[in-house]
């Protein structure tokens, strides 16, 4: 039954907005993301690239922050957090394979602005500027990892990140 708008409506007791009148930008989000996951699988990578771009573009954060007590809300906020952080990645993946660093190196920071303790993403950009001679900035990331680990969970970055650290302080130390 309609209630004085034609773009929200009562079913069984719920609000619901009317599908052919207004876009939820969560829904969106997700219709880019399979889409640019259909152009990649099809070998179209320029597409794929500006589909999954536009996705990236079209998230602005958390969904329903202020809704703390919904758990429906709640797990669509992880879900599609999650599909965000995929997408981050997998953008990523495609851009160092076409030799964009620096685009790659950006995907990867915002994924640790959503997931602090994403430590693969810290791995990742210790290899992308290590491998651009950027050691500095290298280092410097195992420490933001390093400190964001202890802080959250009282831990230390796993023998992988460690690892790469240390060949990192190896090429510093022989140049």
């Amino acid at each position: 039954k309609d209630f004085g708008s034609s773009y929200i409506h009562l079913h069984d007791n719920y609000v619901i907005l009317d599908q052919e009148l207004c876009q939820v930008d969560a829904s969106l989000f997700s219709s880019l993301v399979r889409k640019g996951e259909e152009k990649e699988k099809g070998g179209d990578i320029k597409s794929a690239l500006s589909l999954y771009t536009e996705a990236m573009e079209l998230y602005k954060g958390d969904f329903l922050p202020e809704e703390v007590h919904l758990i429906e809300a709640d797990r669509k906020r992880e879900e599609l957090r999650g599909e965000y952080i995929d997408l981050l990645h997998r953008l990523a993946i495609l851009h160092e394979k076409q030799g964009a660093f620096k685009k790659a190196i950006e995907c990867h920071k915002k994924a640790i602005q959503v997931d602090a303790l994403l430590e693969e993403s810290y791995q990742k950009l210790m290899t992308l500027y290590s491998g651009k001679g950027m050691y500095n900035e290298a280092i410097r990331t195992y420490e933001v990892c390093e400190k964001a680990l202890k802080a959250e969970l009282k831990t230390k970055p796993d023998a992988i990140t460690t690892s790469l650290y240390n060949k990192i302080l190896e090429k510093i130390q022989s140049s």
